[in-house]
C-alpha cells in the first residue's frame, strides 16, 4: 500500500527513509525536498479506518 501522508510532529525531513511510531502504528515514509514521497502503513492492532 503506497499512501501519501502528511509530515507529522512539525519533522523538517531531509532525503532519506524515516521509522515513525505513533499509536503502535508502523510508519515507513521516504521523504524528497522536505515533502513526503512515498509512504507504507504497517497496521497490526487495528484494521485500517
Amino acid at each position: 500500500m503506497n499512501v501519501t501522508y502528511k509530515v507529522y510532529d512539525k519533522i523538517r525531513a531531509l532525503a532519506g527513509s524515516y521509522e515513525m511510531y505513533r499509536n503502535g502504528i508502523k510508519w515507513n515514509v521516504v521523504f524528497r525536498n522536505g515533502e513526503v514521497v512515498r509512504g507504507r502503513i504497517e497496521q497490526t492492532d487495528n484494521p485500517p479506518e
